[in-house]
């Protein structure tokens, strides 16, 4: 033992005298190394010593008829036994408490533990409810301004129709009343110049020549006219107003091809007049700047899209200078914007190819 690191072979030398000796049966040589055990676990404080050292010493003592020392060590060894049952009673008592106590905080931890863990849930979802609500109010509010921003551009879009549609109005109504005055007011006096000149030319030969030309800018003039307010097309329809338009334009220098496909007759007359229109300026466009010897037009249709290509054989031009005015695309682009349509045009020196897709839905 580590306080007395010789002892325990006293002690093992003792029990073997006590236990030869008894064996012998020398029981006053056992008894003497059963008082020195008790003395030297007395000293030591070893109980587990003691306790059987006092029975020995009762059962040797009787065994030699010293039957007062005999009766002394029983009541010694029973106190003994009793107090440390005692003890050892109350130290299990004590352990039992405190693994009581033990188990109580332990239960204690565990329980603030779990209520920790739920505020902590609680908390976390409360977080999350008061981010998800943040984030439903961030999604209505981008909602709300996209919507708000459709509405914006929706009306704008509206709005540029209506002023489009006020100024193709416009430019109709001023056409007609154009081509009237051209066609019934100066029109209607060129021809009675030139019947009166022709009843002077009868008595003064040189005037014939005049006359002639008077005579072909009669013609021209109700050409003009003509052209601006489309007649074939309320007669007749759009596919033989186009046909008539290409075929107006048709010179010994330049060649003009028509291919219809499958035009249909139920489109409105205000869509028609505006694709009319695209096609007219389109085609004077290549009259006037392409140096064409030859245009192909075509024209076609699919449920509700209308689909006008215009090719010339021309000088072509620059793309990138068609919002330049002058050019005579800001008309085209307007009529096809107010169609909800869209134009792609390629263009080189071999030429131009125009392609443009109007909607004609109703």
């Amino acid at each position: 033992m580590a306080q007395y690191p010789d002892r325990e072979t006293e002690y093992d030398a003792y029990e073997a005298r006590k236990t030869v000796a008894a064996a012998q049966r020398k029981f006053k040589q056992a008894r003497t190394s059963a008082y020195r055990i008790v003395k030297m676990a007395q000293n030591d404080s070893l109980p587990e010593y003691i306790l059987p050292a006092l029975k020995e010493i009762a059962d040797y003592s009787k065994a030699i008829g010293d039957l007062s020392k005999a009766y002394a060590y029983a009541e010694r060894y029973t106190h003994y036994k009793d107090s440390l049952d005692r003890q050892q009673t109350a130290f299990k008592m004590n352990e039992l408490e405190l693994r009581y106590q033990s188990a109580q905080k332990e239960q204690q931890i565990q329980e603030l533990q779990s209520k920790s863990d739920k505020q902590k849930l609680m908390l976390w979802g409360t977080a999350l409810l008061l981010l998800l609500i943040i984030l439903f109010f961030l999604y209505r509010f981008q909602q709300k301004k996209i919507q708000n921003t459709q509405q914006v551009q929706s009306m704008e879009q509206q709005r540029q129709i209506e002023v489009t549609q006020a100024l193709l109005t416009g430019e109709e109504t001023e056409r007609s009343r154009l081509a009237r005055d051209l066609h019934d007011g100066l029109g209607g006096m060129l021809a009675g110049v030139k019947l009166h000149l022709s009843q002077i030319a009868e008595q003064q030969p040189q005037l014939h020549r005049a006359i002639d030309q008077l005579g072909d800018s009669v013609n021209e003039l109700r050409r003009i006219a003509k052209n601006m307010i489309p007649e074939s097309l309320l007669r007749s329809g759009l596919e033989v107003a186009l046909r008539e338009l290409c075929d107006s334009i048709v010179s010994i220098d330049l060649r003009v091809v028509f291919h219809a496909f499958q035009i249909r007759d139920d489109i409105s007359s205000g869509t028609q007049l505006t694709i009319y229109r695209i096609v007219q300026e389109l085609l004077g466009n290549a009259v006037k700047h392409a140096a064409a010897s030859k245009i192909i037009v075509q024209c076609s249709q699919a449920e509700d899209t209308f689909f006008i290509t215009v090719e010339d054989n021309g000088k072509g031009f620059d793309a990138s200078c068609l919002h330049q005015e002058g050019m005579g695309f800001k008309n085209i682009r307007s009529r096809v914007d107010f169609l909800k349509g869209n134009m792609h045009i390629d263009s080189s020196t071999d030429g131009t190819i125009i392609n443009i897709e109007v909607n004609v839905a109703s």
